[in-house]
């Protein structure tokens, strides 16, 4: 994946999102001088009150990839509980140049993830680890 450029500089998230991932989306749109209500793509993954098909993601993402740069994902979705075709979104990512972020931190140890079974390039694997008192 090259950098961002004037035609791929969009980042895709998935809603609802965790608010701190939205959030440093926005921020880092901002930072780079691109405007998060126009290059901040959001993809609905809860409609009527239910999750959408595996199908609808991948629709919905190859719809808006070839402006993306990013895509940004959880793996499963802190406020539905819908675990995502990782697999397929990371090789649709992969196909399109697009950078794929994964926040597994609703994932791990929840569902099995084989991870390190898709032969695609990946940069770093690296599991959030949080520390809470009683």
């Amino acid at each position: 994946m090259d950098r961002p450029n004037k035609d791929k500089y969009k980042i895709i998230i998935d809603i609802p999102a965790f608010p701190s991932d939205k959030y440093a989306v926005q921020s880092q749109l901002k930072l780079h001088g691109f405007d998060p209500e126009k290059d901040l793509i959001e993809i609905n993954t809860f409609e009527n009150n239910k999750c959408i098909s595996k199908e609808k993601m991948l629709e919905n993402i190859k719809s808006n990839i070839d402006s993306a740069a990013m895509i940004l994902l959880s793996g499963v979705n802190y406020y539905t509980g819908q675990f995502y075709d990782i697999e397929s979104i990371t090789k649709l990512a992969h196909d399109n140049n697009c950078i794929l972020g994964l926040d597994l931190a609703h994932a791990a140890g929840n569902v099995e993830l084989h991870l390190n079974n898709w032969e695609r390039g990946c940069l770093h694997r690296r599991l959030p680890i949080s520390w809470s008192r009683p």
